[in-house]
């Protein structure tokens, strides 16, 4: 039988990771999910030869040090790093 040896390396999790934990992959779907479902938005109406309903989108997860200064403003706990 043949061992394997698999080489796995351990990044050094960001700020936002740590700071949002399992929510950040949810946070990313998310982003995801809005921005096709507005694609599907502006192909609809070009193929109706409307014009376009979206001038432009951006899409962004707060920083972790933006996110608790606004958590700290608006008097809310901040349970994280």
């Amino acid at each position: 039988m043949q061992q394997h040896n698999y080489d796995i390396k351990y990044e050094t999790l960001s700020p936002e990771h740590e700071f949002y934990k399992e929510s950040y992959i949810l946070l990313e779907g998310a982003i995801i999910e809005v921005l096709s479902r507005l694609d599907i938005i502006r192909k609809y109406k070009a193929a109706q030869k409307c014009k376009d309903p979206i001038e432009h989108c951006k899409a962004r997860i707060k920083s972790a040090s933006s996110m608790k200064e606004k958590l700290k403003r608006k008097k809310f706990a901040c349970y994280s790093g």
